[in-house]
C-alpha cells in the first residue's frame, strides 16, 4: 500500500475545549493513537450538529467511564497499541477508513491493488475514485444522511434488500460475507477486524496482499481459494 497513509485528523477546538472543560485531557491522551484518530474523525463526519454532540458525548462519557471505546469494552493494555498490527512488518497494514459501509475492505478490492487508475477507497479523502464507488448505492443511501451514520449495521432497516443481494452476490462469486464483516466489526470493534484482516489477506507464499475479486494471489499467481 506505498503511497497511501492513514488519515490523521486534526483535533478541532471544540473537542479540545469539551476535554478541557470536564477534565478528560489526560484521559484521552492515555488512550491509543488509532482510538484518538477514529474518535474525532468518527465526530467530524456528522453532518448535523445534534449528531456532533452526541457523538461528543458520548466520547466524553465513554473517556470518563474508561471502560469503553465506540459503546464496545475496552481494557486499557499495559503496552499501549498505537496501530492495527501490521502484516507484512511496516509494508501494510489497513485502517478503518478503507472498511466501506457495507463492510467490504476496500484494501483487498482489485480497484485499490491495480497500478494504473486506481481507487484510494470508500471512505478515504480522495479525488480518486472509481466510477462505480462514486455512485454506489448503498453508500449514496438516504438512509446515511437521514439518520447521520457510516456503517449499515448501524441502520434501522439493515439489512436492507441492496445489502442482501450484494451478500449474495460476494459469497456466491468470492466467498465472502459481507454481512459476517459487519457482524464481526460491531460485535468486536474495528481494531479486532482490522487485525483479523491483516492476517486473513497475506498470501502465505509471498507475502503480497491478496485481492477478493481473484482466486490467484497478484504477487506469485498461487491459488487462494
Amino acid at each position: 500500500m506505498a503511497g497511501l497513509k492513514r488519515p490523521v485528523h486534526e483535533i478541532p477546538s471544540f473537542v479540545s475545549e469539551a476535554l478541557k472543560t470536564e477534565g478528560l485531557e489526560e484521559a484521552y491522551q492515555a488512550r491509543p493513537p488509532y482510538q484518538r484518530n477514529d474518535y474525532i474523525g468518527w465526530i467530524i463526519r456528522a453532518k448535523r450538529q445534534e449528531t456532533i454532540d452526541k457523538r461528543l458525548n458520548q466520547m466524553l462519557e465513554e473517556l470518563r467511564d474508561g471502560t469503553k471505546y465506540m459503546g464496545m469494552n475496552y481494557h486499557a493494555r499495559k503496552s499501549p497499541v498505537t496501530e492495527a498490527p501490521d502484516a507484512r512488518s511496516g509494508k501494510m497494514s489497513f485502517f478503518r477508513e478503507l472498511i466501506a459501509p457495507c463492510g467490504l475492505n476496500c484494501g483487498v478490492c482489485y480497484a485499490f491493488l491495480r497500478k494504473k487508475n486506481r481507487c484510494d477507497g470508500c471512505l478515504v479523502e480522495s479525488d480518486r475514485k472509481i466510477g462505480y464507488c462514486s455512485r454506489c448505492a448503498i453508500k449514496l443511501c438516504n438512509e446515511h444522511d437521514n439518520a447521520d451514520f457510516t456503517y449499515c449495521f448501524e441502520c434501522s432497516r439493515f439489512p436492507c434488500q441492496r445489502m442482501k443481494r450484494m451478500e449474495k452476490r460476494y459469497v456466491e462469486k468470492y466467498h465472502l460475507s459481507l454481512l459476517g464483516n459487519l457482524k464481526d466489526i460491531h460485535e468486536s470493534g474495528f481494531h479486532h477486524f482490522i487485525s483479523s484482516e491483516n492476517a486473513k489477506w497475506i498470501c502465505p507464499n509471498c507475502g503480497d496482499v491478496l485481492c477478493v475479486h481473484k482466486a490467484a494471489c497478484p504477487g506469485c499467481g498461487k491459488e487462494y481459494r
